[in-house]
């Protein structure tokens, strides 16, 4: 699962491993370029255009990888909404950590107290996290 397509550049290096893969974009212009991109490449990717609060109340099932990197203070929200769906050894990686510090930093604060969490300083800071 990711939370926050943009154009689609990330969501490439998640599919490539053949996996499926859910992506959310918040901006339907963004969404519609970013569906066109995956066509070209046929890979099982299904892009859910919307609000990522909303989009996320309608998602079933178990996901095992979550890449976040949408609204930063919208952070904490998204992995509250997700929680019944994580399985205990599920990857949750956030983006901007660093980067957008204040941004994110309920976000970090709620991680650390009920996850295991590496902080990887790379590019704009990425927060590892799993169950504890």
């Amino acid at each position: 699962l990711e939370i926050g397509t943009c154009v689609g550049y990330s969501t490439l290096w998640l599919a490539k491993e053949g996996k499926e893969i859910i992506t959310l974009e918040m901006e339907k212009e963004k969404g519609e370029q970013a569906q066109q991109v995956f066509k070209q490449f046929n890979l099982p990717i299904t892009v859910l255009v919307g609000d990522a609060k909303e989009t996320l109340t309608k998602l079933s099932g178990t996901f095992y990888f979550v890449f976040i990197d949408a609204m930063k203070k919208e952070y904490i929200t998204y992995i509250q909404l997700l929680e019944n769906h994580l399985d205990k050894q599920t990857l949750i990686v956030a983006d901007n950590i660093i980067s957008h510090k204040e941004q994110v930093n309920a976000y970090v604060m709620y991680m650390q107290k009920h996850y295991k969490n590496v902080l990887v300083p790379v590019g704009s800071g990425l927060l590892l996290s799993t169950k504890r």
